[in-house]
This record gives structure tokens, sequence and C-alpha cells, in this order.
């Protein structure tokens, strides 16, 4: 089956990068930015673009299987997120991780699905997570293939090694914890996602 495929590159604040994309990639639609913007804001903002029936989020510096968004479309029930297992692999190529795990940053949604939760929150972290959350509290199912069909690539500039919001660092842990904090617990007590901070650390959590 043949479906229609738009890419859609956010770029925030590095000219260096628009101008390497704009010689490279001649079937892309680029949108510049020009403030940092955090992991996830840009992709709100490219989501209110989309003309498709399904986005599908995509770190350029990873490698995706050629198979991997008609396998993510099969699955997807038009009321669903699709993912699938990932594998590591550093720049030069050599595989870092020999085991496979469900890849929850990378996925394919309903276009008016993503919309209807509002996208992510604009958190520095974790939000990945908040979102999938939010999704299962309404009620739309994760569709999980366990073929490895995504490829992460290792380096020191990604997110998951930031001295801050890094794998393992407190301030991810809390980030979690707050998203898994029952809607209706966080209402009771008057907790939104805009108290988030006090004096730069998270409250309530």
């Amino acid at each position: 089956q043949s479906h229609d495929v738009s890419i859609l590159l956010g770029i925030d604040n590095c000219e260096e990068t628009y101008d390497y994309a704009k010689s490279i990639c001649d079937n892309a639609e680029i949108h510049y930015f020009n403030r940092d913007l955090g992991p996830y804001i840009p992709f709100n903002k490219l989501s209110k673009k989309v003309k498709t029936d399904y986005i599908y989020r995509f770190d350029i510096d990873d490698i995706m299987h050629p198979r991997l968004i008609e396998r993510m479309i099969s699955l997807n029930d038009f009321e669903s997120v699709s993912t699938c297992n990932h594998q590591l692999f550093c720049e030069n190529g050599k595989e870092t991780w020999n085991g496979h795990r469900r890849c929850e940053g990378q996925f394919l949604i309903p276009t008016y699905l993503f919309r209807l939760v509002n996208g992510f929150e604009s958190w520095p972290c974790s939000a990945d997570t908040d979102l999938f959350v939010r999704l299962r509290r309404k009620g739309n199912a994760e569709k999980f293939t366990p073929e490895t069909l995504y490829f992460k690539r290792v380096h020191d500039k990604q997110l998951t090694k930031h001295p801050v919001y890094g794998l393992g660092n407190q301030t991810r842990i809390k980030f979690q914890k707050f998203c898994l904090l029952g809607q209706k617990f966080r209402a009771d007590r008057g907790i939104s996602h805009a108290d988030l901070f006090v004096n730069g650390d998270l409250k309530f959590v």
C-alpha cells in the first residue's frame, strides 16, 4: 500500500544546520526557529502544518528501517499510537547495546489525536512519557511491535546525556514522577503543569 508522505524538518537557532539541511534536503519542508525551543516545542509547531492523516516523530540524527512507516501505519487503527523496538549505536556505526527495547520517544500517531491532546508539554525532558500517559488515560491504546525498526544514534550532545536532564538525573526522574501522578490526584491537590517550578525546582514531587 502506498501513502502520501511529507517531510517537515524543524531547526531551532542553528544557522549552520539550517544551511546544511537546505543543501541536501530537496524534498523536505524546512522550518527555522530563531531561538532555542527545547526538544518538544518545535515538534508541536510542525504538527500544526501537517496535512497527512498520521504524524511520525523522527530525530534527524537517527536511522529508521525502510519499512518503519508502512509497518507503523499497518498497526494503527486511527485511534492509537504505534511504537516499535529500537537499538542503540554510536557515531562511528559501532553497536553500543545488543538488546532491544520499546521506543517511546519515536512513534506514529493520527494527526487529529496528537492535536486533540494538545501535543507535548513544554518540558525540558520526559514530555514523551507524559504524552503516552495522557493518551492511555483517555483510553487510546498503544500498538506495539517487537520488531527493531528504529536505530538511535548515541552522541554527547543528545538530551539523554544532558548534565541536568539526562537519563538517571534527578530532575528527569522528578518530571517522570509528576507525569505519572493521576490527573484526579493532581486536581484534588491543585497541582497543574504550571506549578512545576518553584525557585528552579519541581513542586510536589
